[in-house]
């Protein structure tokens, strides 16, 4: 029988079941718990930080997006433990994530104008499809004896 590894839930179960056998010290066994789901939610905060910075963008540089991105990393990281420093020239903000045993550096891109207003663009023309779509599927109800 082949497994594929033990899924986020299954591993905490078994780790919980591990610790109570381990020790007698129920403080202790909630403390190493605790601090276990910490680090794993944290492993995978910065994975998800990391694939953001490879593929993702923000949509420019503004003061009110910044502080947004700020928002959302010092509520994963901690208040405090991140710093952002937006490059006007290199169009990205770098990121640097203090951590209690090491610091992440990386940065996150900056979408170019050209590219924005390109998606505007084929957002509305979208937009407008589907809505002309609609307009000849209502036609083609009532036409047809169907429903409206």
């Amino acid at each position: 029988m082949k497994t594929k590894g033990l899924n986020e839930a299954h591993f905490f179960s078994v780790l919980q079941r591990a610790l109570s056998r381990a020790t007698p010290d129920a403080q202790l066994a909630t403390t190493i718990y605790a601090e276990v789901e910490r680090e794993v939610r944290l492993t995978k905060d910065l994975e998800s930080f990391e694939k953001f910075c490879e593929k993702g963008a923000l949509p420019n540089l503004a003061p009110e997006t910044v502080a947004e991105l700020q928002s959302e990393l010092s509520a994963k990281f901690g208040e405090g433990n991140v710093t952002l420093t937006p490059d006007q020239n290199e169009q990205n903000v770098a990121v640097e994530i203090g951590l209690l045993d090491r610091t992440v550096t990386s940065r996150v891109k900056v979408q170019a104008e050209g590219r924005m207003r390109v998606k505007e663009i084929r957002s509305r023309i979208l937009c407008r499809f589907r809505f002309r779509c609609r307009k000849i599927q209502n036609w083609f109800g009532c036409w047809l004896g169907g429903k409206t």
